[in-house]
C-alpha cells in the first residue's frame, strides 16, 4: 500500500505494529515515535474501523519521517487523506466504512478539509483479490493443515492460507469440513481487513453461579488458566458476551495468555 502510495515509499516502512487484545474507553490505537511502534487496541470494533485506526496511527509515522514531529493539524490529515484513498482503491476499506465510523473524530475532520468522501476521486487499480481461508478449532489436523502450507496465528487462536481464486477456496473449504464438520472456517478476500483475535473472559469465584457459567459456555479452569471459569470468544463478539453475562450478574474480566499453542 505504501509503494502505491508514495513514490519514495522505502523511508516509511521501518516501523512495527503491535495488534494488543485490550478494550480501552481512551484510544483505538496508538503511535510512539522514539521506537517507531503502532499499537492497535479495542478489537471488538468493526474490521474495518480498526483498519482505519491503523490507517491513522500509519499517517502519525509518516509525518514524523516526514517533519520530525506529528499533530492533528492539516499536515496530519493529508497523509491520512493519501492513505484513505489508496485504501479504499486496494478495497481494504470503502468510502462507508469512513462515513460510518462514529466512534472518532477523523470523519468530520477529513471531510471538512477534503470534501464529502462520496465525491473523493478513487484511482482504479484493477486489483485482483486473493483468497484467506481462516481455520478454527483445527488442533486436531494440525498436521494436514500445516503440510497443505496453512499458517498457525497465536493470537487468533487459527490457522490461515492464501489461494488464488474463490473455487480454490471453496473446494478446500469441503476437503476440510468432510475431515471435521468441527472446525470453524471463513473465507475472505484478502482486501478483507479481519482482526478477529480470540479472547478470554473470566469469572474468579463463581461456584454459586456455576449453572449460569455452564449454560454461557464457560468451563472451569479451561485453557490451562487455573482457579477460574473461562470461555475462549472471538474479539469480534466480545460486548455481545459481556452484555449476556451481565444479564445474569456476571462481570467477566478479559484475559489473554502471552503464549497460546
Amino acid at each position: 500500500m505504501l509503494d502505491k502510495t508514495y513514490q519514495e515509499s522505502g523511508k516509511y516502512k521501518k516501523y512495527h505494529l503491535a495488534i494488543e487484545p485490550k478494550e480501552l474507553k481512551s484510544k483505538h490505537g496508538d503511535y510512539f515515535w522514539e521506537t517507531a511502534e503502532i499499537r492497535i487496541f479495542n478489537l471488538s470494533r468493526r474490521p474495518a474501523f480498526t483498519m482505519l485506526t491503523c490507517l491513522h496511527e500509519l499517517a502519525h509515522h509518516i509525518q514524523v519521517v516526514d517533519t520530525g514531529n506529528t499533530d492533528h493539524t492539516e499536515a496530519f490529515y493529508t497523509r491520512y487523506y493519501q492513505l484513505l484513498v489508496m485504501s479504499i482503491a486496494l478495497g481494504w476499506v470503502n468510502q462507508a466504512d469512513v462515513l460510518e465510523e462514529d466512534d472518532s473524530p477523523d470523519r468530520n475532520k477529513i471531510q471538512k478539509l477534503y470534501g464529502s468522501v462520496e465525491d473523493w476521486t478513487i484511482p482504479d487499480l484493477k486489483i485482483k483479490n486473493q483468497f484467506i481461508i481462516t481455520v478454527k478449532n483445527g488442533f486436531p489436523l494440525k498436521d494436514y493443515l500445516r503440510a497443505n502450507d496453512f499458517e498457525w496465528f497465536t493470537l487468533m487462536q487459527a490457522w490461515q492460507k492464501s489461494v488464488d481464486s474463490i473455487n480454490e477456496a471453496r473446494l478446500l473449504e469441503d476437503i476440510l469440513y468432510k475431515k471435521d464438520r468441527r472446525l470453524g472456517i471463513n473465507v475472505a478476500t484478502n482486501a478483507t481487513a479481519i482482526f478477529d483475535i480470540a479472547y478470554y473472559l473470566l469469572v474468579k469465584n463463581g461456584y454459586e453461579q456455576r449453572k449460569e457459567l455452564r449454560r454461557l459456555g464457560y468451563s472451569w479452569q479451561a485453557f490451562s488458566i487455573k482457579k477460574c471459569w473461562v470461555k475462549q470468544i472471538s474479539s469480534l463478539d466480545y460486548k455481545k458476551e459481556i452484555s449476556k453475562a451481565q444479564e445474569v450478574g456476571l462481570a467477566p474480566q478479559l484475559f489473554v495468555p502471552k503464549s497460546r499453542v
